[in-house]
This record gives structure tokens, sequence and C-alpha cells, in this order.
């Protein structure tokens, strides 16, 4: 029995390793074919469908929509980030993997990718002036949402249940506090 429920943690574990590893090659890739394909050249792109969604290189020098893209150590700052939250959840996953709900366990799958995929682009790994970011869409005619790309998909979906989970599902968190009150009130 206890053999099979081993058996059943590493299955897991090498399912979650490889979800990981694929989201963060499908980023990888997506991001040197566009840049390969542009030869580079920032402000390159195709329409997909017009006035609506466009393949469109642009190197972030910042986070999200340029955020610390002017000043000189924002690229530090936005690595240290990334690492950081990379290490902190890759720990937390591993510490906590056999008891971890499965929805924020899913979250974190989609969280580590996309830190680290950004991460690779803020080190200068491909030799790029920043994160590069090509999906583009323009909104309702008139907005043009910032340019982003596979990592950010990652990250934003990853965030989102983070939140929706905390906000209306967590109810150990409330179970918990509960109990702490009742037990102040004896």
């Amino acid at each position: 029995m206890e053999n099979s429920s081993k058996l059943k943690l590493s299955t897991r574990i090498i399912i979650a390793v490889a979800i990981m590893v694929s989201l963060l090659v499908i980023d990888i890739v997506t991001k040197l074919v566009v840049h390969n394909a542009f030869n580079g050249i920032e402000g390159s792109n195709i329409v997909v469908i017009k006035d609506f969604f466009w393949i469109h290189l642009t190197y972030n020098r910042g986070a999200l929509a340029s955020f610390l893209a002017d000043v000189s150590w924002g690229r530090i700052v936005l690595s240290l980030f990334s690492i950081a939250g990379s290490v902190a959840s890759i720990f937390f996953l591993v510490k906590r993997f056999n008891n971890m709900n499965p929805v924020m366990r899913c979250a974190l799958y989609l969280f580590i990718p996309g830190c680290t995929g950004n991460l690779i682009d803020r080190v200068g790994l491909y030799n790029t002036d920043g994160v590069i970011d090509f999906l583009r869409f323009r909104l309702f005619g008139f907005f043009d949402f910032p340019i982003f790309n596979f990592a950010d998909i990652c990250l934003t979906i990853s965030i989102f249940v983070f939140f929706i989970w905390a906000l209306f599902f967590d109810k150990e968190k409330d179970d918990e506090l509960e109990k702490q009150l009742t037990e102040e009130n004896k």
C-alpha cells in the first residue's frame, strides 16, 4: 500500500515537472521564433486579424506596461523579484506538494514557468534589450492593450487564480481563524 501511494506521488511530481517544463519551453520557443522571424527588429509586425490582433515584436525593459523601464536599476530589481518568486514558489510547492489544494498547485504550475520565462529574458540570455513581447491586441477599436507574451499569460492566470481562491474558496484559513477566535473567547 505504501509503495502504491509513493508511486502515485512520484507520478504526480513527474507530471508537475513535465507541465512546468512544457510551459517554459512554449514561452522560450514562441519568443525566439518571433524574435528570429523579425531579425530582432523591434516594431516589426504581422497583422493576424485586421484592427484587432498583431504579432508585434517589442522588448519590454520593465514589467507590466513597462513599469520600471525608465530606470537603470529596474532590470536588476525585476530580475531579483523573478528569482525570489520562482524560488519561493518552488520551495512552497515542494514542501507542501502532497497536501496542497490541486487548484493552488495548478496555479503554481503556471506561476513558476511564467516567472522563469521572463527572468531568462531579463538576465540577457537571448542578448535582447528586455523581455520579448509580441502579442498585441486592440480592444473595442481604440484601446491598445499592453503587448505581452506566453509567460505573461501564465503569470496572469496564476495570479488571478490565487486571488479568487484566497477571496472565495480558502475555507481552511477561515476555519482556522474562527477556531482561534473561539478559543480566545473561552
